[in-house]
């Protein structure tokens, strides 16, 4: 918590000295703002400084402590106050409980110990509230943000806890990267400690607000200092895109506006600005994209009927020819969306021609870079055409086993039960499927396997032995050996090499 700010009021010069030397105020988190010997002092002090506390003498000329507490909370419903007075008086503390006075304490039982005592319990008050406030604040601005109309209906209540908003102010989303592709079944939830982000968010320049999570991503709203130029603003926005990512547990990136906000174009910003939190895959490793002109943001869909059968037989280079344009648009134009919907729709195709066909990139699954994804996915595109035109030279037994072993490789599939289903010997079927494919059944069913270990280990957290058995090896020292000798790396140095970002 930042230091509280105090005011003493007394008519007494000696009594405000006492207590401002009693205690070290700064080691306690608090700062004396300033003393006044008068109520008209007092109320100056008060519009001034904006002080969190003010400890008011109860006994004053013109005006007692009570009249003047009273005063006080108009102009600031929530300062607290603290009584102090000569004697006890039971009249007039219950006065002051009436009027929501903190506490009524006598002069001189004043001690080091019950000040600070008083102190700790001005806090704990003060963090309640906030908290309470904090949470009520969180509400209402996703209701703002989740409903278009609900501001124009807002009620009084509800603006209340929103005086942090009355003048403009900037605000950043945060969302997680995620691979390109598999990213329905990724997930990221985001963690922070709410104490310790507001602490290394605060930059001069710039007021830290609220930061809360919103569909997902992190909300950080932020309010600018007066006089600050756009080009510090943004720099200082920069600053703490930076920050974002060395206090939370996952990696991140961040949009904003270049110009500042109002309460009642949030709802609008809010949206618009979410439709670029998707362009990390165009960025690399920039932390922060600062969107200056958002009549650039096109989100209209893509036609992908050429990745249809007919042109992958018949005009291959043509269906290769459009897709490469379709990637280098959505690129150039850094549209995320159409270029999902490129990728999605040629695996969507792949899969459609060949359920069992496995990726040969490693990769692919887990790139959060869309030009590395584009590559890779022209690459899978030419791989499997060439496979699919070879196997269409195989004889019906060749591709009979190829499918087989493609369904089956994670059972334990033989050649001689395949033999039997064919009405032939094993022998003879082991022969015409190493002349056709140049591999003996073994050895395809062995590739097989690690094709499939591969995709496991770079696109889920399942532990070796587990991969090892959905793959089809009897055992995880079996697997690790065999896939060692295909590869060159154990299964765990291949994840830790093909999983980094």
């Amino acid at each position: 918590m930042e230091q509280l700010k105090v005011i003493l009021v007394d008519d007494e010069p000696i009594v405000i000295q006492d207590m401002i030397s009693i205690i070290d105020w700064n080691k306690y988190g608090f700062c004396i703002a300033g003393t006044a010997h008068s109520a008209a002092g007092a109320l100056k002090l008060m519009r001034l400084h904006t002080p969190d506390v003010v400890f008011v003498d109860v006994s004053m000329p013109s005006m007692d402590g009570l009249e003047l507490s009273e005063k006080l909370k108009e102009i600031n419903p929530s300062v607290i106050i603290v009584i102090l007075s000569g004697y006890m008086d039971f009249g007039y503390a219950q006065r002051a409980i009436s009027l929501g006075i903190q506490s009524y304490l006598v002069k001189h039982q004043l001690t080091e110990q019950v000040l600070i005592e008083e102190l700790e319990k001005i806090k704990n008050t003060i963090r309640k509230r906030r908290k309470d406030s904090n949470l009520l604040r969180s509400q209402v601005i996703q209701c703002i943000l989740g409903t278009e109309a609900y501001f124009e209906n807002i009620s009084g209540e509800e603006m209340a806890h929103l005086k942090e908003y009355e003048t403009p102010f900037v605000f950043l989303l945060v969302t997680p990267i995620l691979p390109c592709l598999n990213r329905e079944n990724e997930t990221a939830p985001i963690y922070f400690h709410a104490s310790a982000m507001h602490k290394s968010l605060g930059r001069e320049g710039l007021r830290l607000l609220d930061v809360f999570v919103v569909e997902g991503d992190l909300l950080v709203t932020l309010r600018p200092g007066a006089g600050a130029s756009k080009t510090a603003l943004l720099e200082e926005l920069r600053k703490i895109s930076m920050c974002l990512r060395e206090n939370l547990d996952v990696p991140m990136f961040a949009v904003c506006f270049a110009h500042t906000t109002v309460l009642e174009e949030f709802y609008y910003d809010y949206h618009l600005l979410r439709r670029y939190c998707g362009q990390y895959i165009f960025e690399g490793r920039n932390p922060l994209l600062i969107v200056e002109n958002t009549r650039t943001y096109t989100g209209q869909g893509v036609n992908t009927g050429f990745l249809c059968e007919h042109m992958f037989l018949h005009d291959f280079q043509g269906m290769r020819q459009n897709l490469e344009q379709g990637f280098h648009k959505s690129i150039l134009t850094k549209n995320s969306t159409s270029f999902h919907q490129y990728c999605d729709g040629l695996l969507s195709f792949i899969r459609k021609m060949d359920s069992q066909y496995t990726f040969s990139h490693s990769s692919l699954f887990s790139s959060s870079d869309a030009r590395e994804v584009r590559d890779m996915l022209m690459e899978e595109l030419d791989n499997f055409h060439r496979e699919y035109c070879v196997r269409e030279k195989y004889s019906p037994m060749s591709n009979y086993i190829i499918r087989y072993i493609n369904a089956n490789y994670h059972l334990a599939p033989t050649l001689n039960e395949i033999a039997d289903q064919l009405n032939s010997n094993s022998v003879y079927v082991g022969q015409k499927f190493r002349k056709d494919t140049g591999m003996t059944f073994n050895e395809y069913l062995t590739e097989r396997r690690i094709r499939h270990a591969k995709s496991l280990l770079v696109t889920t957290n399942l532990k070796t032995a587990e991969i090892a058995g959905r793959s089809g090896f009897s055992g995880s020292q079996y697997f690790s050996r065999i896939f060692k000798e295909q590869t060159g790396m154990t299964p765990i140095e291949y994840r830790q090499r093909f999983t980094e970002l």
